[in-house]
């Protein structure tokens, strides 16, 4: 029996290192696979919405330039500078942009902001878009070598994506143009459609628009105030909220207008390993049925090998004994 008990304990042994390593070694290569592929996914997703923002800017950019270049502009308004040639500016503009994704085309006949031309059906608020008159509310007013230029500025949680350009007809007169992209919750929405990644917008450590929850967005919002401290950017960070792990990556989208100050816009991604978590615990499952099963199977044929090895032995040593006190009639095969 003390042979057998050996083959058996070594085949328990052997089944239950095998089963450990099986199941360390799976769950490693699997856990690394779906961290992998989760990082793909979030830094692609946070790189079409960042790419997707930026070419709102270099499209309007492009218009800017365009309109600055265009001739029958230059011929038609600018040689006879008045409100009445507000409109036919404003005819031009958006017979020529009508197919444009841009929100809306305004017109600022000097100090004063006469004409704003809805191109896109975004339901936009036209008393936000009188905030454009920036020689009475901004921060610091531009001249006429400041223009071209675009900036970002929220106004009651949209943020605007502003062009302006200014055409000079006389040194007292000018008119000037602006193109606008408006990233308001409906864009957001429409934009993250079918995307497993969650983006949130913030000014700082304020909230501005995204497609989070209500209690996930605070939770964030507080996150957000810690890393101000450490000053991290594009990197992505494992973090853990309301009992659900998230890779967590923060990007800054350049400065924002909001009232008289400016802040820095930023991008916040994430994305939930609840879903990777639960394919590797079943994955992790079946590797340890698999072991278990075979584990009986493996003790059930040492069993019978045992038996096989152990039987004739014993059939010798009783032989033998029979043997020494005197019995030789006995036959073994």
């Amino acid at each position: 029996m003390k042979l057998f008990n050996k083959i058996l304990f070594f085949f328990i042994f052997v089944i239950s290192l095998q089963t450990i390593l099986t199941t360390i070694f799976f769950t490693n290569i699997v856990k690394r696979n779906n961290t992998k592929e989760l990082q793909d996914q979030l830094q692609k997703d946070a790189n079409e919405l960042k790419n997707n923002f930026f070419s709102w800017k270099r499209l309007i950019w492009k218009m800017l330039i365009e309109s600055a270049q265009d001739e029958e502009i230059s011929n038609n308004i600018l040689n006879q500078a008045s409100d009445h040639a507000i409109n036919i500016l404003m005819q031009l503009l958006k017979t020529k942009y009508e197919q444009s994704p841009i929100s809306c085309i305004g017109i600022k006949y000097n100090n004063s902001l006469l004409d704003i031309q809805e191109i896109q059906n975004n339901k936009i608020n036209y008393s936000d878009l009188y905030q454009l008159n920036y020689h009475f509310n901004r921060v610091y007013p531009y001249e006429n070598n400041d223009h071209p230029y675009i900036e970002l500025k929220l106004i009651n949680s949209k943020i605007y994506i502003i062009g302006s350009i200014r055409l000079v007809v006389t040194p007292s007169d000018f008119f000037d143009l602006f193109f606008i992209k408006v990233i308001d919750q409906q864009y957001n929405n429409y934009f993250s459609l079918n995307k497993k990644s969650i983006f949130t917008f913030h000014s700082e450590d304020e909230y501005i628009l995204g497609n989070s929850s209500e209690e996930l967005t605070n939770e964030l919002t507080s996150i957000l105030q810690k890393t101000q401290q450490h000053n991290i950017y594009n990197q992505i960070t494992n973090i853990k909220i309301k009992n659900t792990h998230y890779l967590f990556e923060i990007h800054n989208m350049h400065f924002i207008l909001h009232h008289d100050h400016r802040s820095n816009l930023k991008l916040l991604t994430l994305i939930s390993t609840e879903e990777s978590e639960k394919r590797l615990l079943k994955i992790t499952r079946v590797v340890l049925y698999v072991s278990f099963f075979s584990a009986v199977f493996s003790l059930i044929l040492s069993f019978f090998l045992s038996t096989n090895i152990t039987k004739p032995i014993k059939q010798l040593v009783s032989a033998m004994h029979n043997i020494k006190n005197g019995i030789f009639n006995v036959k073994i095969d």
